[in-house]
């Protein structure tokens, strides 16, 4: 199956959007993408994952740490798209590009 960028590309804009809305650390984002990706882009795991990460402190290099996580867990939970879990990881990294742009002011 060939990825339909347009889909992908809409679908990473508006992400990039609710990530930075969400004021999220752009580093934490690619950490997730890359669990997500290490792991078979199994959504079940990746939401598992945010939730440890959102509520144990443990994990966490300063307080706003969780908070980044819950924020991208309410992003990914609630992500209605109909793109396969390949594609969706390739929309998220994307997302973190494109939000990294327009950090940046460029």
């Amino acid at each position: 199956m060939r990825i339909d960028w347009k889909t992908v590309m809409a679908e990473a804009e508006r992400l990039a959007g609710r990530i930075l809305e969400k004021g999220i650390d752009l580093n934490e984002a690619e950490k997730a993408l890359k669990f997500f990706v290490q792991h078979g882009y199994d959504e079940d795991r990746l939401l598992r994952y945010l939730g440890v990460r959102a509520s144990d402190p443990s994990f966490s290099r300063s307080r706003r740490t969780p908070g980044y996580f819950r924020g991208l867990r309410e992003i990914w939970s609630g992500w209605k798209t109909d793109l396969p879990p390949r594609w969706k990881g390739i929309a998220w990294g994307w997302a973190i590009r494109i939000a990294k742009y327009r950090k940046e002011g460029m």
